[in-house]
């Protein structure tokens, strides 16, 4: 799978994360450990869409050197 792809995989997966975590916080009685899980695994998705986004911005635009 290339980075873009991977990309908007993991958006995807985050917003279905966020809508998850949010449907279970306001409709039903949650176990804490459950929640914090899925709160884990949004983050790691989070984390890991902005590095493939810095990637894909590095990738696509001249980067200048600090020394220039």
């Amino acid at each position: 799978m290339d980075n873009v792809s991977r990309l908007h995989w993991l958006q995807e997966q985050h917003a279905m994360l966020n809508r998850k975590i949010d449907n279970l916080t306001k409709h039903t009685v949650t176990h804490t450990e459950d929640v914090a899980g899925l709160k884990k695994k949004r983050l790691q998705y989070r984390d890991e869409i902005a590095k493939l986004q810095r990637l894909i911005y590095e990738h696509t635009h001249e980067v200048i050197p600090d020394d220039e």
